[in-house]
């Protein structure tokens, strides 16, 4: 809703600055919440972190009855029960035996996936004959809205690919503390942020193209640095990938959500930035989940019978009580589980390079894209 708001108040032009900012604000926010929430969990209570978002809602609340001017010609609505009703049980059924594939039987993991694509099958005929579709049918024949959302997904599993298994490697495979995991999170966020700001000064520039492509550069040299990666590469070869990743990520995220705005009218805007921020938090649950079926099945191949003691890696003290050889042989299998992990981190920054070379040249905040 926040990022549709803004798509709304400001033009093309000083939308690309504003959103520039909101990510930015976004990105210092998942540094600072996470520190926030631990302090408040050991010196308060637990239940603070969540009351905390009481008078945060409030403020903004106020805010928006206060300064939000809409002017909207009421009329009557019709919700598309069965076309919600259709989305959530095909993504969810697809969704749950990729997330938990090592506790389902194939049967039954099988059978969900084909009742996600039934639904889901159901659900595009359904939206073409719905008189007010959940996921209008004619916004998937622009060009820009396919090559944008396509990107949205490759670049959430991507993210996930990344961020999900960074700490794993910091910890597990070069045995340093949390701090350092935390410190190799926190560059891709603040790198993130300021991506997303630099982009949209770029883009004003530029094209949407031109800054996709930046992005897409970007995140395959920060993955390739990350395939690179070896147990006895030291932690600052870590830096400059997580650096790149983020930029990248600021780049190709501002790019393919302007894009969206930009091409649609007031009417369809919430819908198509909803539908771009839901195909990267599908790509998020993907991402996740196959990076950790790969991490599982690696270290169940190659170490089955130290599986129980692997969460030691993660602890120093009970680091050094592993021993040597088992030490060595579980930071073997998770580097390289891990190493395919960052594999498909990089076949999905060139899959976000061609989703970006479908965008239409010389197209920017600048120029009216709507179709």
């Amino acid at each position: 809703m926040a990022t549709t708001i803004v798509g709304d108040l400001y033009p093309a032009g000083e939308r690309a600055r504003v959103q520039g900012w909101l990510s930015g604000v976004w990105g210092m926010a998942a540094i600072a919440g996470p520190a926030l929430g631990a302090f408040i969990v050991q010196h308060l209570h637990w239940s603070f972190v969540f009351w905390i978002n009481l008078p945060i809602g409030v403020i903004a609340i106020a805010i928006m009855l206060r300064y939000l001017d809409e002017h909207i010609t009421p009329r009557a609505h019709q919700i598309n029960l069965m076309g919600a009703a259709l989305l959530m049980l095909g993504i969810g059924a697809i969704l749950m035996p990729a997330i938990e594939a090592q506790y389902l039987n194939t049967a039954l993991s099988i059978m969900l996936f084909v009742i996600g694509i039934a639904a889901l099958m159901l659900l595009v005929i359904g939206e073409r004959r719905a008189s007010e579709p959940i996921l209008p049918y004619k916004l998937w024949r622009s060009r820009i809205m396919a090559s944008s959302n396509c990107g949205s997904l490759a670049i959430g599993m991507l993210l996930m690919c990344v961020v999900a298994f960074l700490p794993t490697y910091v910890e597990a495979v070069m045995g340093r503390s949390a701090a350092y995991a935390g410190a190799a999170v926190a560059t891709q966020s603040v790198s993130w942020s300021c991506g997303s700001i630099i982009c949209s000064r770029v883009m004003i520039l530029t094209s949407y193209r031109t800054t996709g492509l930046i992005g897409a550069l970007l995140l395959m040299t920060g993955t390739g640095l990350l395939i690179a990666l070896d147990r006895n590469s030291p932690f600052l070869w870590l830096v400059p990938a997580a650096l790149l990743i983020g930029l990248g990520m600021g780049f190709c995220n501002q790019t393919f959500l302007l894009a969206v705005q930009g091409s649609v009218g007031w009417n369809e805007r919430g819908v198509a930035t909803s539908s771009f921020l839901f195909l990267r938090t599908i790509g998020q649950a993907l991402g996740a989940a196959l990076g950790g079926a790969i991490l599982n099945f690696g270290v169940a191949r190659h170490a089955p019978q130290a599986s129980d003691v692997m969460g030691g890696l993660f602890d120093p003290a009970r680091r050094a009580s592993l021993g040597a050889d088992t030490v060595a042989r579980l930071s073997e299998a998770i580097a390289g589980a891990l190493h395919q992990v960052y594999v498909i981190a990089g076949t999905l920054a060139v899959l976000t390079l061609i989703a970006t070379m479908l965008l239409p040249a010389k197209l920017g905040p600048t120029q009216s894209s709507r179709q």
